[in-house]
């Protein structure tokens, strides 16, 4: 391994096993929920205490990593998922359930790289890579990677038919809940070879004033995004099953084919980010990913709505990258876990709205990706605006 990687490969290795995992558990928590006789309601209700439970760890370790580096908030968030996923796989009991699904950070299908990302990701690329591009590049080595786990994560909901003949259906999902913990458990060990660069000593209480200021940029737009995501993600596995009622195996087709594509966008990403105005990219890539969403609720057939939603999901890959990347471009070095931190708590806290999405689905099967889209296409223009250059 070459001296500067800081343990890159095995990295891109946890983010594979963590994408497996945690995609899988994304697509089955409301199907799961469902077969346990819980209403749709009740089910957005989780999500809300998931976002809610999300808030607090991510900000803790945001915190944590910069007095103590980020490879430490890394492996803690991923033993936090790995309890909970544990606790799904062996209890029976609805409260420990949800309980366990809080725990894992389970908030329904999440964005396209969303099995990557955990807590100190963002952080300890910045840390270890300085150049803006060289950052982009890296984040979208590993968004390749989790996109390849997020494809084997979605095919375990396809076999979920076949195990269900032999354990039924509750223990159909407790298998392969089983599975997603043991390759949880492969992640937090080679976590532990991950290292990481000499940090600033922390100065400050919470962040710098330039940092701060910078900050409070990027989250204005996240949190308009944010509202759009909350409103037509979560529950996406159930609104195509409401609207289509597609068998189980045929929405384990729509979600390989979202991830696989998810991967191609991130590969793309990867090999024009060093040529790409990153801003311009981070901007109309929220813009057009608005505006699929909105293709989708006046998609009349399933294969309309699930080419929209591939579309998505290479639209979103492609962004994300650049994003991160510029997100973290005005934060001081001390302060890059608690500013990205900060930024992604806006869009969770915004995708509060996600406990809304059940209440949607009720009054209207079209609604939560319509408004859900026009809020996200809003929020790449108002990304554009506040980081631009010019500006900067």
């Amino acid at each position: 391994m070459a001296n500067d990687d800081f343990g890159y490969r095995y990295l891109a290795a946890t983010r594979l096993l963590r994408s497996i995992a945690l995609i899988y558990l994304t697509i089955a928590m409301p199907l799961y929920l469902v077969a346990l006789h819980v209403s749709i309601v009740y089910i957005g209700l989780v999500v809300l205490a998931v976002m809610s439970f999300n808030l607090f760890v991510t900000f803790s370790l945001g915190m944590l990593g910069d007095r103590a580096g980020y490879r430490y908030a890394l492996i803690i968030s991923e033993i936090i998922s790995f309890s909970g996923i544990t606790v799904l796989a062996f209890s029976t009991s609805i409260y420990v359930i949800i309980l366990g699904i809080i725990l894992s950070g389970v908030t329904g299908s999440g964005g396209a790289l969303r099995g990557s990302m955990s807590a100190g990701l963002t952080a300890y690329v910045a840390n270890n890579w300085k150049e803006d591009k060289e950052r982009a590049s890296r984040l979208a080595g590993i968004f390749v990677v989790g996109a390849i786990g997020s494809v084997i994560g979605s095919m375990l909901l396809y076999f979920n038919a076949p195990i269900r003949l032999q354990f039924g259906i509750l223990g159909a999902y407790r298998v392969t809940f089983m599975l997603a913990s043991a390759l949880l458990l492969v992640s937090i060990i080679l976590l532990l070879r991950v290292k990481d660069s000499p940090r600033p000593k922390k100065t400050t209480r919470i962040m710098k004033m330039e940092s701060l200021k910078y900050t409070l940029r990027v989250m204005a737009s996240n949190a308009v995004t944010g509202m759009g995501i909350g409103l037509a993600i979560p529950l996406m596995p159930l609104w195509f099953t409401l609207s289509f009622h597609l068998s189980t195996s045929s929405l384990s087709y729509i979600f390989i084919g979202y991830y696989a594509v998810a991967g191609i966008g991130s590969y793309v990403a990867r090999r024009i980010s060093h040529r790409v105005n990153l801003v311009n990219m981070g901007s109309a890539t929220r813009v057009v990913n608005g505006l699929f969403l909105i293709a989708m609720a006046f998609s009349p057939i399933p294969l309309m709505a699930a080419l929209f939603y591939e579309l998505y999901a290479f639209t979103s890959a492609l962004g994300v990258p650049s994003r991160s990347a510029i997100n973290i471009k005005g934060i001081n070095q001390e302060d890059y876990g608690t500013a990205s931190t900060l930024q992604g708590l806006a869009i969770s806290t915004s995708q509060f709205t996600g406990g809304l999405s059940g209440l949607a689905l009720e009054y209207a099967l079209p609604l939560p990706p319509l408004v859900g889209g026009i809020l996200q296409s809003l929020g790449g223009v108002v990304y554009k605006k506040l980081m631009d250059r010019k500006q900067q």
